[in-house]
């Protein structure tokens, strides 16, 4: 007896779904509890369950994660 399994809703086959809007949300979240000192991309991808490189696909670091997080706050 086999059984289906559910579609993903997003991202690719084996990968988890995430885009920029949970990244931001994720981003916030951390800046939040650790300060942007005590965050890092390691930290972001390990609460992502996805790898930093992919991280760095959408954000050329976290400056950048910052104020993209900064400016959709305002």
């Amino acid at each position: 007896m086999t059984t289906a399994r559910a579609p993903r809703k997003t991202g690719q086959p084996g990968r988890p779904g995430y885009d920029l809007d949970s990244l931001l949300a994720v981003a916030v979240k951390v800046f939040n509890d650790r300060g942007y000192d005590g965050t890092s991309m390691e930290i972001l991808a390990k609460r992502l369950g996805i790898t930093k490189s992919s991280i760095y696909h959408h954000v050329s670091g976290k400056s950048e994660l910052l104020e993209l997080a900064l400016s959709r706050a305002l």
